[in-house]
């Protein structure tokens, strides 16, 4: 799942650490998979599910593996509730957005909460243009049965959404509403700046040993065909008479023609 969802491939860009994904990986499968609020509220990620009888049969999964395609551990997880027209006539039916899990109506919830003694039930897993949204079933004007809340404002970068968090203190809820911040600045593929720098620093260098053996004084850059012409014996008056200056002419215009190829390689870089 968060290779489909490119989790994975965050964590190497970033951390560029195979181990510190698997770590993520064992902290995922050690969460809580529910949690309840002042015994009033019974909070969750996805939601119900058809064999969540009572809360003493969330204490006895296995907590620790993957999540499997169907049944409680996977309901709590992914499940949805269901559309609001549908809400007073389905307990629970088939979740085809999801491909796995089930969504559920009001009569499973009203039952969970009345034997348990909750007020709602509070979930994620939607994206909510507001950040939150009351499920009000069948026109309810009580307290609702469900609320999903939703943190993550303009979702993965592109769903302009505000995010919300509730606040719940001294017995009083308040929903608390917030709008995403500029993402820091990237380089293109999430590369290193010095993986970036290195073909223009290179091609700077390359550059400047060009105008050093570039013919005219303003230093210009000479061109790859131009170096080959170059009179390298005149670059070589002050030299001693032990080698010949025919040698060492020879010995510069082999390294000179290596910089031009190296330019070329690095400025197709670039």
């Amino acid at each position: 799942m968060t290779e489909h969802f490119t989790f994975r491939q965050e964590v190497l860009s970033k951390y560029r650490d195979e181990e510190l994904y698997d770590l993520f990986l064992e902290s995922f499968e050690a969460l809580p998979l529910a949690a309840t609020v002042n015994n009033d509220y019974l909070c969750m990620h996805g939601g119900i599910s058809p064999t969540l009888t009572d809360l003493e049969v969330l204490n006895k999964v296995n907590r620790h593996l993957e999540p499997p395609l169907s049944g409680l551990l996977c309901d709590v997880l992914w499940a949805d509730p269901v559309d609001d027209p549908q809400a007073m006539r389905v307990a629970f039916s088939e979740n085809k957005e999801r491909d796995c899990s089930v969504k559920f109506g009001l009569k499973p919830v009203k039952q969970l909460l009345k034997k348990s003694n909750f007020i709602s039930i509070i979930r994620a897993h939607q994206v909510q243009a507001e950040g939150y949204k009351m499920h009000r079933w069948g026109g309810q004007t009580a307290f609702p049965s469900v609320i999903t809340v939703f943190s993550a404002p303009n979702y993965c970068g592109t769903y302009g959404n505000k995010g919300a968090v509730i606040l719940i203190e001294n017995d009083k809820m308040n929903i608390k509403q917030y709008k995403d911040v500029e993402h820091p600045f990237h380089l293109p593929g999430d590369i290193d700046l010095f993986a970036w720098s290195i073909p223009f620093l290179a091609d700077k260098v390359t550059e400047m040993l060009y105008s050093i053996v570039g013919r005219n004084a303003s230093y210009s850059p000479a061109s790859s065909k131009e170096l080959e012409h170059i009179d390298f014996t005149k670059l070589l008056k002050d030299y001693s008479q032990e080698e010949s200056k025919s040698e060492r002419a020879e010995i510069l215009r082999t390294k000179v023609k290596s910089v031009a190829r190296l330019s070329r390689i690095f400025k197709n870089l670039r």
